[in-house]
């Protein structure tokens, strides 16, 4: 019995095997099967055309047999090229994606500078949120860690303004100072039902806004006019005195104020607030906190716009879940998914949108995303124009 296991375990088809080494097994058996047949056939004296019939039979069987194996082997060959192809036309679609978000033929260089923010809390290294670490993971794997310089940057820092370089920040302005220093935090002040924005020149003393609104407050209807503005923003509300310049408060302080951000879209005087406000006002003041179940919806900007030959883009949310959302985003649209407003986020013209989404904190996964009221806009001759129903 062993001989018996050892040579059939020797011809058994596997596809790993050289053909050669296959045929040669099948051949051995043929001629020992039709040597015993031959003799047995001569000892009963069973007529020849029987003998010659049964050798066919075997003949046929081992040729089938033989067939069945190089069939294998060639499914198994076409299902690996068709892997291997299926491999490389992902990694082309991403490829050109990648090109196509990031203009890198367009771009001077092709290199980009990263600004997120940081924290050292008694720590040797730094501290990132949560949000904006997978937004960098995301960037970093799509666009080739070779071509980013990491800009961590600590929130009580004023950096020079990176205006002539290809730039992505992550997080908003209220955390992120680089971004602060270009497209600072929009303080909205509200006088007889009426929104105003403060202007970065309004006093801070007590009473001032009130009393010269002119110097300080432009109100949302000639504001939303202006050329080179913005079509939506971060933004904070602020009493009618006008006595709290937010942008100069620390991260801790802004933070304990989440309640406070949102976004402005002057062209439709809406003011975006976040559900999770809540969520951040009880984290802050109670050490025991515990995050509630199911999903979470916060919104964020996701933009990109050129200033002649270099990029700026943003991926920021009013909260953490928002610019994690807005991240999911960008890899979902740099792997090729169907995505709302996909044709102009891989357009040729500059874009700015507003991004909702659903966050959940049990499984750190992102669920819907959309495009509210169609808050998005394509820049066409230096002018902000923004799109109908997007699909």
């Amino acid at each position: 019995m062993g001989i018996v296991q050892a040579f059939t375990d020797y011809i058994r088809p596997d596809y790993t095997n050289n053909q050669n080494r296959i045929l040669f097994c099948f051949t051995v058996c043929l001629v020992i099967i039709l040597s015993i047949f031959e003799i047995w056939a001569y000892v009963v004296k069973i007529p020849l055309e029987l003998a010659l019939s049964v050798n066919a039979v075997v003949i046929t069987l081992i040729i089938a047999v033989t067939q069945q194996v190089q069939l294998k082997k060639i499914e198994v060959i076409g299902m690996q090229t068709k892997e291997t192809t299926e491999a490389f036309g992902t990694e082309s679609i991403v490829r050109q994606t990648v090109e196509d978000f990031f203009k890198i033929k367009e771009s001077k260089g092709e290199n980009y500078e990263l600004f997120f923010p940081v924290e050292y809390i008694s720590k040797p290294l730094p501290l990132i949120n949560q949000g904006d670490f997978y937004a960098i993971h995301v960037i970093s794997t799509r666009l080739n860690e070779k071509r980013i310089t990491n800009k961590p940057l600590r929130s009580s820092r004023h950096p020079d303004a990176p205006k002539e370089k290809n730039v992505i920040f992550i997080c908003s302005p209220d955390a992120n100072p680089a971004l602060n220093e270009i497209y600072n935090v929009m303080h909205i002040v509200t006088i007889d039902n009426k929104r105003h924005i403060k202007t970065e020149s309004c006093p801070t003393v007590p009473g001032q806004c009130q009393k010269s609104p002119e110097k300080c407050l432009i109100p949302h209807d000639i504001y939303k006019t202006l050329p080179n503005k913005l079509p939506c923003w971060f933004a904070r509300e602020e009493s009618a005195d006008c006595k709290v310049d937010l942008s100069k408060q620390s991260s801790k302080e802004q933070n304990s104020k989440g309640k406070n951000r949102m976004i402005y879209v002057p062209e439709t005087n809406d003011l975006i607030k976040s559900q999770v406000d809540s969520i951040y006002e009880i984290s802050a003041r109670d050490k025991n906190f515990i995050h509630p179940l199911g999903t979470q919806r916060d919104y964020g900007i996701f933009g990109r716009w050129h200033d002649k030959d270099h990029q700026f883009f943003i991926i920021a949310g009013i909260h953490q879940y928002g610019t994690w959302i807005i991240a999911t985003l960008l890899n979902r649209l740099l792997c090729g998914n169907p995505i709302e407003g996909k044709e102009y986020f891989l357009g040729k013209e500059d874009f700015i949108a507003v991004i909702e989404g659903e966050f959940d904190y049990q499984t750190l996964k992102v669920g819907r995303i959309k495009i509210p009221s169609d808050f998005l806009w394509i820049k066409k001759k230096d002018k902000w124009e923004r799109m109908g129903k997007i699909e």
